[in-house]
Order: C-alpha cells, then structure tokens, then sequence
C-alpha cells in the first residue's frame, strides 16, 4: 500500500504521491467542486500540499480579490473535503483545509496549491484473533524514555550491532513499544484502549520527559474493524527546539538504575486522562504554551510560563484548596456585611463597588493558593517568590538595562519558575522520585521528592518491573552520598559494559 511504504519517505520529506484523479468538494446546495489531477508533496517546513489541475469547476463565484472557502471557517457545513485515485489505485482523502482562487483562476484549466494537515486512507481490517486497537506512529524529535530492551542490528553488509533502544511498557489494556533509531523514534501499542486518548497520553509523556514537542508525521490506527494510514503536517523548526526536561532518564539509587518512577508517571498521565480529563487537558494545554514560548523572546517566555502556572491552579488545584480555605464563620460574617451594606443610602453604583470587593474578601487568588501549596511541602518559598516577581515583572514590563546583574536575578527567576511548574505538573500524576532543580547556570542539581497527596487521587504502581544492578565496584563508579547519580556522559560505556 502506498501510504504504508511512504513512512520512510515522509520521514525524510521526499513523499511524491501521483493523483489520476482529484477532487475537491463541500457537501452542501451549490457548494464548490472541483475536479482534475496533481501531486501530493511535502516542502521544506514539513507541511503537506497539493500542487492540484484543475480541469472541471462548479459553484465558483467571482469576486475581485479571488473567493475563499469556506466563506466561513465556523460553519461546519462549509467543510471542504478532498478525494484523489493514486497512481497506485489507492482512494486517499482529506478534510478541513481552506483555499483561496483568484479572479483569474475561475476559467478551466487552473492550476493551484492547497495545503492539508494530514491526508489518509482508510482499510478494511477483519483479520480473526486479533485485538481490537491498535496504534503506530514515528517522530523526529528526540525521546529521553528510559530504555529497557536491547537489540541486534544487521547491516547490509552482514555486520551486526546492539544497543539499548526499546522501551517496552505492559499495561492491562495494552502493551506498548518506544524504540529509538537513527533519526527518529518509532511508538507503537496493542490491546483494547481508546486510540486517539493512548495517542495523547504518550505523546504528552515523551515530550514532557524528553524537553521536545512530538510531532507524528506518519501514523497507523485501528479501532475495531477499521485501520486507517495517515500522512501529516510538521513543523521542521520546532524540531530542533527544546526545553528543560523535569525528570533524569537514568538515575542510581542504591547500586540500582531504576526506571520505576519514569515508567509510573506514564501510567498515571493514562489515568488521569481516563478518569480526570480536565486535569489532563489543562496540564497538556499549559505545557504546550510553554514550550512553544520557551525559544522566544524572554518578555514573552517569562509571562507565559508565569500565568501556566496560573492556569494549572485555577484548573486543577484551587478547586481543591478553595474547600480547605473556605471559613463558614467568616463567609457567615461577610454575608452580614453586605446585608448592612445594602440598606446604606447612598449613590446605587458607589453601594455596588463596596458590596463587590466585600463579596472578594477571602477569596483564594493565585499567590495565596501557592502560600497553601507551601505549607504542604509540595513548593518551596524561594519558588513562590520567584513566580511573583517573575509574573509581576511580564505583566507589568518596563525598560531596564540589560547588566549581568539583571540577567543573574532572571536566569534565578526563571529557573524557581520552572520547579514550580514542573512541580504542579508531576503532583498532577502522582509523581514520587527524582527530579531536576534549576538554578545554577549550565548546573541542574538532581533532588529525590516524595509525592504530596493534594487532589486525592489513586496512584498506578507498576508491578513485576525487573531493575537492573550493575556491579559498581568493578565499573570503578561510585555513589555520593545523599543522593542519586545521573548517568549522563558515562551512561553508555556503563550499559554496554553491563549487557556485555
């Protein structure tokens, strides 16, 4: 099939898909059509198009300045809707793009481009005793995943070479695979789950674990009796951009590499999609706008990881700290208050502005739910403090020289920030075990925290996870005392003498 043998060819950008025929369409009276041929490429940001001859239009109405379609990207009855024969004879469909034609280009023939984000193709699967989903998808950007499966390679020539490169992950309703090649990574999972929620969950796992921004350019799935390809949209440059990642790959704890605290949060991030969606969604969407403002100027940076942390209280725990806070006695006083307030004879709008900041008094705001979080451990002081400078400073920006100075106290503001961050983040999934501290230049310190239990939710453990102890003596490696070892520069010679 060809969008199954086009993987490698859009990993590399050399997809060339050859359309005998091609249509574009809306399903609505008098909606556009257009019918011809063309090819389907991919250019050098990554994103798909469609250089497309058309030889037959309906429904086009002049306009100077051309006509766009749909007239309105809200009303989904305007959705345009793309087929094509391939060259190969295989039917490939899109959905949910725009164009815009030219005055000039309403007589046959034309030609134009049109972009998609993904194309696909759907294929019958009734195959006896296998599981009912299935999922496959590459990416280009770097994974960071704890691995835990070697492999033998096989060139060409008939040599061979190992390495550590999978990562194996067994679960009730799956069992999943993340192998890394030259490149790019390959993630693939069987069982009984829903696909697209197993898609996110992993997606957001790698890329929060790894400090980079998945993105799937080519992609199997299967619900049920219905397996359909994709071919996808990227953007090259947010390839080669990262950002701190929260938690070590590879730490020693005990003469032990264990992976067990990686592999738990990945369960966790499942579960909570599953069962508390709205915390998912919240810390995904918080997380995006974060690295996505990472890269950029640090004015914008600095206010949008400020107010995520913001967006993460207000979404997950303020909720659950406003019941602790809440005080029957004062609310009780407060509702006296305003009842003496409004016997006052006084200007309405003036009786109005008073009631409304006593109806305020009390009531949790984002510092203090940050003072709560405090008390309870899960943050440190000098974090709280770094985010309310930081956050006062985006949303009220002045001009101030660029000194050393200046840049030390950022550097340090940013760098409490980001703990904070990725503290709310991991406390969300039930975290417990060792994570990165920001602060010092070029110099991430490695701190063990245990999980403080705020949302009260169930915690997945894994079970049967077998460690791997290497002989540390002998390596000549030795473990500082209070603390784990990150393998960073000696993780491979270390393995490869392990597995030897």
């Amino acid at each position: 099939m060809l969008l199954e043998k086009s993987f490698a060819i859009a990993r590399t950008g050399e997809l060339v898909i050859q359309c005998i025929e091609a249509c574009i369409y809306q399903k609505i009276d008098n909606g556009l059509r257009l019918d011809g041929h063309g090819i389907i490429k991919i250019n050098g940001l990554g994103s798909l198009y469609m250089e497309f001859v058309c030889l037959k239009s309906e429904n086009i109405p002049f306009h100077f300045g051309g006509a766009d379609f749909p007239k309105d990207l809200f009303d989904p009855k305007q959705e345009l809707f793309f087929e094509c024969l391939s060259l190969d004879g295989e039917k490939i469909e899109a959905s949910g793009f725009s164009l815009n034609i030219r005055e000039f280009n309403t007589h046959r023939p034309f030609r134009f481009v049109v972009g998609f984000a993904e194309i696909y193709k759907h294929v019958n699967f009734d195959y006896p005793n296998q599981q009912n989903s299935y999922l496959y998808f590459e990416i280009n950007e770097l994974s960071r995943v704890p691995k835990n499966k070697g492999n033998t390679t096989t060139s060409t020539l008939g040599s061979e070479s190992w390495s550590l490169n999978q990562t194996v992950l067994k679960g009730e309703e799956f069992d999943i695979s993340i192998i890394d090649h030259k490149g790019y990574v390959e993630v693939y999972a069987n069982g009984d789950f829903d696909v697209d929620n197993l898609f996110l969950a992993l997606t957001f796992y790698i890329g929060f674990t790894s400090g980079t921004s998945p993105q799937a350019y080519a992609m199997s799935k299967r619900s049920g009796r219905v397996l359909t390809h994709y071919i996808r949209s990227i953007r090259n440059s947010v390839r080669s951009q990262t950002i701190p990642y929260p938690i070590p790959e590879n730490v020693l704890v005990d003469g032990v590499i264990s992976f067990k605290s990686h592999y738990e949060l990945f369960f966790n991030i499942w579960h909570v999609l599953k069962n508390h969606n709205v915390y998912f969604e919240s810390t995904y969407a918080q997380w995006k706008r974060v690295f996505a403002a990472f890269n950029t100027e640090s004015a914008l940076s600095n206010l949008t990881i400020s107010t995520s942390v913001e967006g993460v209280l207000i979404d997950v725990f303020m909720p659950k700290l406003v019941e602790e806070a809440r005080d029957e006695a004062y609310e009780k006083e407060k509702l006296e208050i305003i009842e003496k307030l409004k016997g006052l004879e006084i200007d309405p709008a003036k009786r109005n502005t008073i009631i409304k900041q006593v109806t305020g008094w009390g009531n949790l705001y984002a510092a203090k739910a940050l003072g709560m979080l405090v008390d309870k451990k899960l943050i440190s002081i000098a974090e709280k403090k770094a985010w309310e400078k930081l956050r006062h400073a985006a949303a009220h920006p002045k001009f101030t020289p660029k000194t050393t100075e200046r840049q030390i106290k950022e550097h340090h503001r940013v760098a409490g920030c980001i703990n904070l961050f990725n503290k709310l983040i991991l406390n969300v999934y039930s975290y417990s075990g060792a994570q990165f501290e920001f602060g010092e230049v070029r110099k991430s310190k490695i701190v063990v925290h245990d999980m403080v239990d705020i949302l009260g939710l169930e915690k997945q453990s894994l079970i049967d996870l077998a460690p791997v102890k290497p002989n540390i003596e002998a390596m000549g490696v030795t473990e500082p005392a209070g603390g784990p070892m990150i393998f960073v520069n000696k993780l491979k010679e270390l393995l490869s003498r392990l597995f030897k």
